[in-house]
């Protein structure tokens, strides 16, 4: 078993995709944006290595990780959480590269064409199509770059059902720990 980190923009799926693939797993799921809010209300105003302008991996990660208890884990990183506009995004391709040598995960970056992604994005958030396109140019402009500077395995979720990209992914995995 591997730990895994799983990306990509918002709409592609990572958090369905993410519980469904730890159920199957037996691995424990971290929303990384839900645990980033719950550490901002508890220090209410205090810097929080979770927020955007502050993101430090070093930092807020061996505070949840520790709670798995030795268990492997799927790290959900929301889509824009790390690679922004106006922040040093080569310190977060280092940060990153820190995880990755500390906790050795696998980095799948989901992605989908914008036309999928405008239907599932639309269908499930109450959002307009003006925001999807300013995530959609932040993604491919700012965040999808980078990510391709230290994914692992990319998966193009555009024709596949959230059960067809778990299978995929475990049979991408379960390769990877015949080759350890």
């Amino acid at each position: 078993m591997i730990n895994i980190i799983l990306v990509g923009p918002c709409g592609v799926g990572k958090s369905t995709i993410g519980r469904e693939l730890a159920c199957c797993r037996k691995m424990i799921y971290l929303d990384f944006d839900k645990l980033g809010i719950l550490d901002m209300n508890r220090r209410r105003g205090e810097r929080s290595p979770f927020s955007v302008s502050n993101l430090n991996f070093s930092e807020c990660l061996p505070s949840i990780i520790p709670k798995v208890n030795n268990n492997y884990f799927i790290l959900d990183i929301g889509g824009g959480t790390v690679f922004r506009e106006n922040v040093n995004n080569f310190d977060r391709v280092q940060q990153l590269q820190w995880v990755k040598n500390k906790y050795n995960p696998k980095v799948i970056v989901l992605y989908a064409n914008k036309e999928i992604l405008s239907q599932r994005f639309l269908a499930t958030r109450s959002f307009s199509e003006d925001s999807l396109n300013i995530i959609w140019n932040n993604w491919k402009k700012i965040s999808e770059p980078n990510w391709k500077k230290i994914g692992d395995f990319f998966i193009d979720t555009s024709h596949l059902t959230i059960n067809s990209t778990v299978e995929k992914i475990n049979e991408i995995l379960d390769q990877v720990d015949l080759k350890k």
